[in-house]
């Protein structure tokens, strides 16, 4: 019974985080209208840093700074943070929150493959074939964004920093893993974060050089406390404590659950279509890390 409890508690957070992750990208795009990509991860971060310490406040983890990894830490916020949420943002300046939801479907592929090489988590035949046709889903979904050009412009460009994002939260899943196997998954979430927020400072700093103050409408207040709070504080923390019980690569499997609630939500709320060929690219990626996830 005990054992069965260990793999449900997880599973359920890890629902409950792709869920949110889902509907991010819906908040995201409204809170887009008012700020710079890089100014909303910046003040995004901010308050999941300042809700985090506020969660370390009332229950300590008794772990000192100076028995921290503190540049893996970093490395977890550069990645994880910075550089993916930053990315993100800009991609979807540019293409639908449909479209990067489902090409962040490829995370599962792209952290086996890392999962392999760094943590030497087993990759069976079937894993490896559901990562070679995740990745043509997620050609098929990119050139349906562009009209099937190759011309690297409007949605392709934001399709293309979304595959990159892809590949930096892979790596961030890879090395939470590995610290939270030993750490306090709080202490972790909140280390990385606030150095993950602090690497966005100076790109928030000089977009706001150049585009100068914005007024924050109530839509973009509220995306941005759900954001910051639900969306990165809670949402890390519940992440984090997952992969801290179960393997990088089984984890990453529940991310084929975000992009079918970002659809429907695109749909309902944001009016957004696919095209034939991204419906289509979208089903082979679900479809390739399902398939892996029985078969394994």
């Amino acid at each position: 019974m005990k054992k069965c409890s260990d793999k449900v508690v997880p599973s359920l957070a890890l629902l409950s985080v792709m869920t949110v992750f889902g509907l991010t990208f819906i908040a995201i795009k409204v809170a887009l209208l008012d700020l710079g990509p890089y100014t909303l991860a910046f003040v995004r971060f901010t308050i999941a840093t300042v809700a985090l310490l506020l969660v370390e406040k009332f229950q300590p983890s008794g772990v000192g700074l100076k028995a921290l990894p503190l540049a893996r830490l970093g490395l977890m916020g550069l990645l994880g943070v910075t550089l993916f949420f930053s990315l993100q943002n800009l991609g979807l300046t540019y293409t639908t929150a449909s479209s990067a939801s489902l090409i962040l479907s490829s995370i599962p592929a792209i952290t086996a493959i890392i999962s392999y090489l760094v943590l030497g988590e087993p990759v069976s035949r079937a894993r490896a074939a559901s990562i070679a046709v995740s990745i043509l889903g997620v050609a098929l979904i990119i050139l349906g964004g562009s009209g099937g050009s190759l011309l690297l412009g409007g949605s392709m460009m934001g399709d293309l920093l979304i595959f990159v994002c892809a590949f930096f939260w892979a790596c961030y899943t890879v090395i939470s893993r590995n610290l939270t196997s030993r750490l306090p998954y709080l202490t972790v979430t909140l280390v990385s974060t606030a150095f993950g927020t602090l690497f966005l400072l100076p790109l928030s700093a000089y977009e706001y050089t150049v585009s100068g103050p914005t007024h924050l409408s109530p839509p973009t207040i509220v995306a941005l406390l759900f954001l910051g709070v639900v969306a990165s504080a809670l949402a890390f923390l519940l992440y984090n404590f997952a992969v801290s019980r179960v393997e990088a690569g089984e984890a990453t499997t529940y991310v084929n659950l975000s992009p079918l609630v970002t659809v429907c939500a695109a749909n309902l709320i944001l009016h957004e279509s696919l095209s034939l060929l991204q419906v289509v690219g979208g089903i082979i990626v679900l479809s390739s890390l399902y398939l892996a996830s029985r078969w394994d």
